[in-house]
Parts: C-alpha cells; sequence; structure tokens
C-alpha cells in the first residue's frame, strides 16, 4: 500500500480521471521559471517582501491593513506588489508566500515521501502532557504515511465514501429541515424578511453540543486551518442566494436526475455535473481557508530562489483563486467556468483541500456531504438574499462572514 501511494499521489489520479492536463502556466515573470539553469544561487534574504521591522518584523503594516483578521486580504495585496513569490516576517515566524499555479506544481512535483506541516506546538505539548497519541495533522514521518494509508482506504477512495450516504443523508435531511423551519419560524414572529444568523453554530448546536463545547471544537478546527464542512456549506448557500440562475439551473439538474420522492444517492451525485461546478466555484470565490502551510525538509529552488531546509512555506490558494491572470472575471460566481469539454483552468490554480499526498483526508466526504444537503435544500426551499450590501471575510482560521448572512429559506409550494 505504501509503495502504491508512492508512486501514485492522489492528486495526479484526481486529475487524470477528470481528463485535465497537468499544465505549466505561462511565466509571465522569471519568478515562474522552474528550476531554471540560470537561475540565480538567491536565498530566503534576496527574496522580496513588506517591510521588516526590528522584533516586530511586518506586524505592524499588517495591523494598518486591517490586523490578522484581514491578512487574507493583505496577503492578496502583498501579490500584487511583490510577486508570485514573496517572504514576510511576523515577530520570529518567517515564511515565503507563493502565490501561482506554476510555483505549487514545482512544490508537488518535488515532493518527499514524507511531506511536513508546519508543527503545532501547542497541540503536541497538550497531548504530551496527556499521554495521548498523535492525530495525522501532527504525525510526521513514517508514523504519518502508516496512519493516512489506513485512513485513507476508506476515506479517499469514491468508491468507499458513497457507501456512507446513507447515514450522511440521515443527518443531513434532519439538520437542514430543524435549520429551515427555525429561519422559516423566526421570520413570521419577527414579521421580517429574515436572515439565517450564525448558520455555522446552529448546525452544530443541532448536534446537543453546549456552548462550551461548540467553543471548543470550533477553536479546535479552527486553530488547524481545518476546513469545516459547515462553514463551506454556508458560502455555497450564500454564492447561490445572490444567483438566482444558478440556483434554478440546479435545482432542474436535481429534479431531472433525482426521481420524484426518492432521497438522494452518491450514484445521482455522479450525474450532476452543474452540482459539482456549483461547489468549486463557490470554494473559489468564497474559500473557507486562504492558505495551507508546508515546511521544507531539503533544499529547494522554487522560481528564481533556493530555499534551504526548514523554510517554511505559506501556500496562498486563495490569492492564486481570486486572480484575473488565472480567472476571466474571477469576482463573480459562474460555475459554467468549470463546464467546459477542454477546460482552460490551470489545475493548481484551484486547490481548496491542499495538494499532494498531505492533500485534506477529508476531502471526499465533505464534498459528498456538501453535494447531498444541496440536493435536500434546493428540493424543499428556495433560497433567497434579504439584501444585498456587501458581505466580507474575516480570517479566524477559516474565513467567516463579516456578519450575519442575509439569507432566508422559503418554502416550496
Amino acid at each position: 500500500m505504501r509503495a502504491h501511494i508512492q508512486k501514485g499521489p492522489q492528486i495526479l489520479e484526481l486529475l487524470k480521471r477528470k481528463s485535465v492536463g497537468l499544465q505549466h502556466c505561462k511565466p509571465t515573470s522569471s519568478v515562474c521559471v522552474l528550476d531554471s539553469k540560470d537561475a540565480a544561487e538567491s536565498g530566503l534574504d534576496s527574496i522580496p517582501g513588506p517591510t521588516n521591522w526590528p522584533l516586530f518584523g511586518s506586524l505592524i503594516e499588517l495591523l494598518r491593513k486591517g490586523g490578522l483578521k484581514r491578512q487574507h486580504e493583505a496577503l492578496i495585496h502583498y501579490h500584487k506588489k511583490f510577486g508570485k513569490i514573496f517572504q514576510m516576517k511576523l515577530g520570529s515566524f518567517e515564511s515565503v508566500h507563493i502565490g501561482a499555479p506554476c510555483l505549487l506544481e514545482a512544490l508537488y512535483r518535488k515532493e518527499s515521501n514524507y511531506p511536513q506541516r508546519l508543527e503545532i506546538k501547542p497541540w503536541k505539548a497538550y497531548r504530551d502532557m496527556r499521554d495521548e497519541a498523535y492525530g495525522l495533522l501532527i504525525l510526521e514521518g513514517k508514523d504519518w504515511q502508516r496512519v493516512r494509508s489506513a485512513f485513507q482506504q476508506k476515506l479517499m477512495k469514491p468508491t468507499e465514501v458513497m457507501k456512507l450516504d446513507g447515514k450522511i443523508n440521515e443527518v443531513s435531511s434532519q439538520s437542514i429541515i430543524l435549520t429551515a423551519k427555525l429561519y422559516i419560524d423566526k421570520n413570521l414572529k419577527r414579521q421580517s424578511n429574515g436572515k439565517t444568523g450564525n448558520f455555522l453554530c446552529d448546525i452544530y448546536h443541532q448536534s446537543h453540543l453546549t456552548k462550551k463545547e461548540l467553543y471548543a471544537a470550533t477553536t479546535e478546527l479552527q486553530v488547524g486551518g481545518v476546513e469545516t464542512t459547515a462553514n463551506s456549506m454556508l458560502w455555497v448557500i450564500f454564492n447561490l442566494s445572490r444567483n438566482p440562475c444558478a440556483q434554478a439551473k440546479l435545482l432542474k439538474e436535481i429534479q431531472d436526475v433525482v426521481p420524484a420522492g426518492e432521497t438522494p444517492r452518491a450514484e445521482h451525485i455522479k450525474n450532476m455535473p452543474y452540482l459539482k461546478a456549483c461547489l468549486k466555484e463557490s470554494m473559489r470565490v468564497s474559500p473557507s481557508v486562504p492558505f495551507t502551510s508546508r515546511t521544507l525538509d531539503k533544499d529547494t529552488v522554487l522560481g528564481d530562489y533556493t530555499l534551504s531546509k526548514g523554510t517554511i512555506l505559506m501556500i496562498n490558494s486563495q490569492a492564486i483563486a481570486s486572480n484575473e491572470e488565472y480567472f476571466d472575471n474571477g469576482k463573480q460566481f459562474r460555475p459554467e467556468r468549470w463546464l467546459q469539454e477542454k477546460s482552460s483552468i490551470n489545475p493548481f490554480a484551484h486547490v481548496p483541500f491542499g495538494i499532494g499526498k498531505r492533500m485534506c483526508i477529508g476531502r471526499r466526504l465533505a464534498e459528498l456531504q456538501i453535494q447531498l444537503s444541496l440536493c435536500w435544500i434546493l428540493r424543499d426551499y428556495e433560497i433567497v438574499a434579504t439584501d444585498h450590501e456587501p458581505v466580507d471575510a474575516l480570517h479566524a482560521g477559516t474565513l467567516v462572514p463579516s456578519r450575519e448572512l442575509p439569507v432566508a429559506f422559503l418554502t416550496l409550494d
């Protein structure tokens, strides 16, 4: 099994199944040259970046741009200013940020057998104190691969994940019914157009968590930068509320594929290209996680720079996915862009679950949960926007709305 993983990384197999070639993006600057023989032997100090003040590094400048809650916006600005690769220092924390598909592809192709994530010292210390085993997120080396191999047998194979659709449907149907009823009741009582309030918290509350447990669970997910299915669902619903045309197309596809009176199943999803396109586009324009991290375990050349072992890389996936160089009209929610027979979209321009051997282990499960939940929602409710004022995203480990989402559920007659 271990040899199989090494020979066929999951992302390569996924791209092959979708008949999307591994395209190299066309370099627009020397930074995009991959392993050029003429590349300068330049280290970390040669990489451009924001002002590095003594002790504070770039923290002062980042605070001026809105603080840590808006750091994802600052990173996009820095890529526009400094290019596809830049360095930044926050206090004693130094990192190199990459924001181009070709650099992600280069990193992917140079990935070692045991790629490393950024070390989460508090989690390790907590587990050491309680004499508990490490999980996938903080394991490294052969121990990580041993656990990963066991998990991905059930979680990364589509045929295995499809077997879970019964349980997913059981939870999704009840959760959606209770959530929609909650907001419809609120609308009637308040005699207003209604808003969803804290959709993420309401979903968690339905699992009978106390406020203390809810806070702990959400904090743990956010500290690890792990994408939550509920948060992704929230953004999909928001984008569909702003695009009635997309919602109507999606409803028609669901009605055409799922026989009347039948329960949506994983086998139906295979015949729903527009549903998959809506999910992809929503994760692009409204990502849950704006960046992921890697720690280099060997000296590596990226673009014009030689980065030494131990360098922390931040993969700014949101900066790439919002770049007009890779997506025309990138700020618009346009699912149709994913339905072209010969897609011109570089596969490394959209990596919401990370890349390579350490991509999110729950990717397929999360996608299936969201897809089945959307089938339940759109079959019984119309999603409407109650206002069209801007809704910004704030960084809290994951990206969350800056205010209550202006969305309401209307029962279909």
